[in-house]
């Protein structure tokens, strides 16, 4: 299995891709535009890996396996501190494309969320699209590529990537050694790739789904018990955020050799993670909160339609069975104050009091 067998079926785009490597056409930067998630951040450890190993990507040799280990010296990952991406970040990213390979004939930067560039950080990086050294590559991942500056989209060669389908995810993830049954289920509730491997992957994120689901399922007694759901949830985060602390250290325990990082840079490196992990969790439990939300209104249309939690169908009915009259516009209102609330996460809102306000909006709306 060579480095591109880890990615969703895109023949169009691999396929260009590929070519650029066989034939060393490299272009000097690219833009990964058209989906978020795993996609595209795979397609480019792939084709950074590609342009590095000296067999074209392997897949088994040691710079394949430092490249996916995110510990290569010649690959540097620059990820958003939060919703955006910094100016400081973006002048790093400069500065590391400027530098010359250390231990191969290419450097790559993979520059993740570059449409979060506000217009300052996008003119400070034009100086790396408009004067990159020859042994460097720039990949952008960009699925909003038009909030990019005509001036640096227009640098780049666009490579446009599309959400795999959920037959094309459960088929990747069974190659990966998922039981079909499992890969099925974390495809059809996952919505996304990212989000069906970590549900197919991950016991803890299952559980928690599974809770979440029930909880928001069973009637909310009172305003309380609304604000005590609001309070487990939070503390799951924390939970997320120290586990994501102990996966570094082992990480960096298992591959002291191979880097070496100023406690500095480690300990930022970290916070990006933890706060990167948490937003992506967060992200998913509003998302499994809307689906309930979503069931119960199909379901209070009519009980026999198909339901996205078919797992938990028969609570979901029988909580539709006793809405009160009116229920799909208070419904509709809820899934509204969801959303509200979504936008205020990602704009680093304060995760307790915003999740208490999703839980407080389910009390409102169906009781």
């Amino acid at each position: 299995m060579t480095v591109w067998s880890a990615v969703a079926v895109q023949e169009g785009p691999i396929g260009l891709l590929q070519r650029d490597v066989a034939t060393g056409r490299v272009a000097h930067a690219y833009l990964f535009s058209g989906a978020a998630g795993r996609v595209p951040l795979d397609a480019a450890t792939a084709f950074a890996a590609a342009l590095v190993c000296a067999d074209g990507g392997c897949g088994t040799c040691e710079a394949c396996t430092r490249i996916r280990r995110r510990s290569h010296p010649d690959v540097v990952l620059i990820e958003p501190a939060g919703m955006q991406l910094l100016v400081d970040q973006v002048r790093d990213a400069v500065r590391e494309a400027s530098r010359r390979p250390v231990a191969g004939a290419r450097r790559v930067i993979v520059v993740e969320g570059a449409d979060r560039m506000n217009p300052n950080a996008q003119n400070s990086f034009l100086k790396a699209l408009e004067e990159p050294p020859p042994s460097t590559t720039i990949i952008l991942l960009a699925p909003s590529p038009d909030a990019l500056l005509d001036t640096v989209r227009s640098r780049c060669r666009e490579v446009t990537f599309r959400t795999p389908r959920p037959d094309e995810v459960t088929t990747l993830l069974v190659s990966q050694g998922i039981d079909e049954d499992e890969a099925r289920r974390s495809a059809r509730i996952g919505g996304d790739l990212q989000r069906a491997s970590t549900l197919a992957t991950d016991p803890d994120a299952r559980a928690l789904r599974s809770e979440l689901v029930a909880r928001v399922v069973a009637p909310l007694r009172d305003g309380g018990d609304a604000l005590e759901t609001a309070e487990w949830l939070a503390a799951k985060m924390k939970e997320l955020r120290d586990r994501v602390a102990d996966v570094q250290k082992e990480e960096q325990e298992l591959h002291k050799d191979w880097t070496k990082e100023p406690k500095r840079v480690a300990d930022d490196r970290l916070r990006r993670e933890q706060r990167r992990a948490e937003q992506d969790a967060l992200e998913a439990s509003v998302d499994d909160i809307a689906s309930v939300l979503r069931d119960l209104l199909v379901a209070y249309r009519d009980p026999e339609a198909p339901v996205l939690n078919e797992e938990a169908r028969s609570g979901i009915v029988e909580r539709a069975q006793h809405l009160r009259p009116g229920a799909e516009a208070r419904i509709i209102a809820g899934l509204t104050e969801i959303e509200q609330s979504r936008r205020r996460l990602r704009s680093n809102a304060n995760v307790l009091l915003t999740l208490e306000s999703i839980f407080l909006a389910l009390y409102r709306q169906l009781t």
